[in-house]
């Protein structure tokens, strides 16, 4: 794959439930094969409705849209571990909510749709040093 052939659109805003499980061993982002997704979660039931399940490097650079901001996503991590840390999982994620928009690093969140940080943080915390309750 290439930058220009990664990406895409999964439109889940009429659907009562999303479960997206992003996979990719490569620390190139130009072959994420994951690379850029734009996701529009469940829009009825927006909290507790889209289960975000990153295993390696298969959650980098992601686009949500979202009602309530990343308070409507839940996630673990699982894989062979091989991220250095939260944000060399995720490198960047937009968000757009009815607040605004925000961008995720991991480290920190710059913007209006930045709830739940800690749900993601506790995610990764327990997934790097080996809680098996954030495995699947």
């Amino acid at each position: 794959n290439t930058g220009d052939s990664c990406g895409g659109l999964i439109d889940a805003r009429y659907a009562q439930k999303l479960n997206m499980k992003l996979s990719d061993s490569t620390d190139d982002y130009i072959d994420n094969i994951n690379f850029d997704f734009k996701v529009k979660i469940p829009i009825n039931n927006p909290t507790n409705s889209t289960f975000l399940h990153c295993i390696d490097y298969g959650c980098r650079y992601q686009n949500f849209t979202t009602i309530n901001g990343l308070s409507d996503i839940e996630t673990v991590f699982s894989g062979t571990c091989i991220c250095d840390d939260l944000s060399d999982c995720l490198y960047e994620w937009t968000v757009s909510c009815k607040d605004g928009n925000g961008e995720y690093y991991g480290d920190k969140c710059d913007g209006k749709c930045c709830s739940n940080t800690e749900q993601i943080d506790n995610a990764f915390h327990n997934y790097y040093y080996g809680n098996s309750s954030s495995t699947i």
